[in-house]
């Protein structure tokens, strides 16, 4: 007499039950794997017709951007990335409110095509002071009275902060000149000079 558990009907049912539960399992475990390993790895932006990857370092922090070619860096930064901090002032280059660090260079971003900026490193006032400490020339202004409405410094702060950086003449003069690009409609470039010069003071 044949019993249950030797019948081979039964075993073979029990195979394909197994199986196909197996089958399953694997396709669920694959799944999750490509759900996991998608949600590790930023979705690549899509490209409308005429649209170009930015690729930079802004502040520190590695961006892949979407931009039309046409854009200038300055709205790029401030409507892509949300740094309000570059302002927009005369649009022509001469208010300086918009200067911002490409490559250690300050450049008024209003004028500067964003594609240009392409793996390069950039700079805003936020990136001056990182980890929320005021910087020795943000000391300085406050100390010398140089922030009246604070339109323009952000900007200013920015071309000061490469203006340490560049070879003038030791000279008041020489300084005023190297400022030149930067306004104040509330006249306070003088107190913005004394801030500046008091800071090379100390440096040497």
């Amino acid at each position: 007499m044949t019993t249950r558990a030797e019948d081979p009907a039964l075993s073979r049912r029990q195979f394909l039950v197994v199986s196909a539960a197996s089958c399953a399992l694997a396709q669920h475990a694959a799944a999750q794997e490509a759900t996991e390993s998608q949600a590790l790895t930023p979705a690549e932006p899509s490209l409308r017709p005429g649209d170009v990857i930015l690729s930079c370092r802004v502040n520190g922090t590695p961006q892949r951007l979407v931009i039309d070619p046409g854009s200038s860096l300055l709205d790029v930064l401030r409507q892509q990335l949300g740094l309000l901090s570059v302002r927009h002032g005369c649009a022509d280059g001469t208010c300086g409110s918009c200067t911002t660090l490409v490559a250690g260079k300050r450049v008024p971003s209003c004028l500067t095509p964003a594609a240009l900026c392409h793996q390069q490193d950039i700079t805003t006032v936020e990136g001056l002071s990182p980890d929320g400490e005021l910087t020795p020339l943000q000391k300085a202004f406050v100390r010398h009275d140089a922030v009246d409405c604070g339109f323009c410094i952000p900007g200013q702060l920015v071309a000061a902060h490469a203006l340490l950086q560049e070879p003038i003449g030791p000279d008041p003069a020489s300084l005023a000149e190297a400022l030149c690009g930067q306004q104040c409609a509330c006249d306070k470039l003088p107190q913005i000079l004394a801030a500046i010069a008091s800071v090379r003071s100390q440096r040497g």
